[in-house]
């Protein structure tokens, strides 16, 4: 490629650049040399684990962001303006280039901001502000154009451009060069140092009008810097700037509406003004950047993706360029404990007009039974404010001919006031019906124990009537196996009874097919009988309370078994 072809293209994208890093530098410092919430959140997201520490977050805020990053910007953009080693700047505008990318990319997948932060400082306040894409289009552009410099600059590295080459050479002899030095006056004194300058100056002029140009335009960027340097250090004598003890509030700061895993930060600033909250654990790790974008005076800020009881750390940030950058003291707040568990509900004892529910809950917890026949209004509630993990009681009076719902629920012991609940339903009159409980028996198993129905109250029970003999059951006994084995046992119960039949056959045909699941032995119908088994197979699905809330459902998949008990485990 030609020569001048090259520096042509080299100077304009040193001038595109220097126009960009000079507007964006001196807008933001001529701002409020805050660091905006968005990168604070792409630090945040992006930096690593071990970085992420109060220290390093408050250089980032005060230092690196709103102090580093504007000065180097102006500093290049100078240096490739009147042409101070271009292709050595370029380099060094890659990397705060690449960062920018690097906000905007992150910033547009996310999706939580719709404005650059602060690309021009102040001047966006009267040209407009940027929208990420916006904003990302121009990184790019400047890359490009860092990458052009780099490339084409004629020269060694670390050579110069016009119009600081010219200038340098402004006062060196041109006969030194080689060159015809120009013809004075005949009166003039031809051995003065003054004249010949003059001279010179005035050729320099009168042919490179457009480097005087880039060079005059240097002189005011410095200018401007200096200018800046004034107004930037001007805040740095008031005492607002004081870090920690300086934070604006007229209100105490409070956090509300604590759950396991959130809380909102509430504080009032003595202005309207947009605050962040940098929150950490106790080992000063990064766990979350929150903000309010405001600017208003009265701020709730909800910190949430966090861990249940544990305690955490955070600080205010807030500030312009009339008060400096603040930051509160180091406040903190605990997260909540989960919520108690309650589990193994059983009704334990019943008489004709009471029945007795005991169950457990995985830590001390007061109890509360509210309980009432299923279908009204009216309720009745037993209360005990002792914390225990096994609790029980008594529901009375009740009637045998009707079905009753109760809900459980258990407050933990530290004052959180979390509340865990079961809903059950039970009746007092047996039977084979829906919503009433099921007879209790006592069989062997083809293993030789004996089991007994009540046994396995507190879980969700399926029952299941069935022969060997019957196609249908054959078909359905591999089934129940693999319901068997990848239920909890915990909270499911899977039980099958055995018709009438030759015991040594059962007890071969259960080794032969794998069944591990409880096989009872009805040899002479008593249970089938009393559970009005009509056809095989027959199917009965009983709650914790051991009442039938379903009768032959459809099971054909396991996808169904799940559903079924999810159905009544979730409750």
């Amino acid at each position: 490629m030609n020569y001048r072809i090259k520096d042509s293209i080299s100077l304009v994208a040193g001038l595109l650049i220097a126009v960009t890093f000079i507007a964006s530098g001196t807008g933001k410092l001529f701002g409020d040399m805050g660091t905006p919430a968005q990168a604070l959140a792409f630090i945040n997201a992006m930096i690593p684990e071990a970085l992420l520490t109060p220290l390093f977050i408050d250089f980032i805020y005060k230092i690196l962001v709103p102090v580093v990053f504007p000065w180097a910007e102006l500093i290049l953009g100078i240096a490739l303006l009147i042409g101070l080693m271009p292709r050595f700047a370029a380099v060094l505008t890659l990397p705060m280039i690449a960062s920018y990318m690097g906000t905007n990319i992150w910033t547009i997948i996310t999706g939580e901001y719709s404005q650059c932060a602060s690309c021009f400082g102040i001047w966006e306040k009267f040209f407009g502000y940027l929208t990420p894409y916006q904003s990302l289009g121009i990184d790019i552009i400047l890359g490009l154009l860092a990458f052009a410099i780099i490339f084409l600059q004629p020269g060694r590295f670390f050579s110069n451009r016009w119009p600081i080459s010219r200038l340098a050479g402004l006062f060196i002899s041109k006969q030194q060069k080689g060159e015809t030095a120009p013809v004075l006056p005949a009166d003039a004194n031809k051995g003065s140092m003054s004249v010949n300058a003059i001279d010179r100056f005035l050729i320099f002029m009168r042919r490179n009008s457009w480097s005087v140009a880039g060079y005059v335009l240097g002189v005011a960027g410095i200018i401007l810097i200096l200018l800046t340097a004034l107004i930037a250090a001007a805040p740095a004598n008031n005492n607002s700037n004081t870090i920690e003890s300086q934070f604006a509030l007229t209100e105490n700061i409070t956090v509300t509406d604590m759950t396991t895993s959130s809380g909102i930060v509430n504080f009032t600033t003595s202005s309207d003004e947009a605050v962040d909250i940098v929150v950490y654990d106790k080992d000063g790790k990064i766990t979350g950047l929150f903000s309010d974008l405001g600017p208003v005076k009265n701020h709730s800020i909800k910190a949430d993706n966090l861990y249940p009881a544990t305690t955490y750390y955070f600080q205010l940030l807030s500030g312009d360029s009339t008060t400096g950058k603040r930051l509160s003291g180091k406040l903190s707040f605990t997260t909540l404990e989960p919520p108690p568990v309650i589990s193994n509900v059983s009704i334990s004892t019943t008489t004709d007009s009471a029945a007795v529910i005991t169950w457990e809950t995985d830590r001390p917890t007061t109890a509360e039974v509210t309980y009432g026949e299923e279908g009204t209004a009216e309720r009745k509630t037993i209360i005990n404010d002792a914390s225990n993990a096994s609790h029980e009681a008594t529901l009375q009076p009740l009637d045998r001919e009707r079905v009753y719902a109760f809900v459980i629920r258990a407050r933990d012991a530290y004052g959180h006031q979390l509340i865990a609940e079961y809903e059950g339903v039970l009746s007092l009159k047996t039977g084979v019906q829906l919503t009433q409980r099921a007879p209790d028996f006592a069989l062997p198993t083809v293993i030789g124990d004996t089991l007994k129905f009540s046994q396995y109250r507190g879980k969700v029970v399926l029952l299941v009537f069935w022969n060997m003999t019957c196609p249908a059951c054959q078909k359905k006994m591999p089934l129940l196996q693999k319901a068997f084995e990848r239920e909890d046992s915990d909270k499911v119960a899977i039980i099958t009874v055995h018709g009438p039949g030759r015991e040594t056959a059962i007890i071969s045909y259960c080794s032969s097919q794998g069944l591990t699941m409880p096989v009872l032995l009805d040899l002479n119908s008593e249970v089938g009988s009393s559970y009005n088994v009509l056809q095989l197979p027959a199917t009965f699905v009983l709650d914790q309370s051991g009442v039938i809330r379903s009768i032959d459902p459809k099971l054909e998949t396991q996808e169904d078994f799940d559903r079924l008990f999810n159905q009544f485990l979730s409750k």
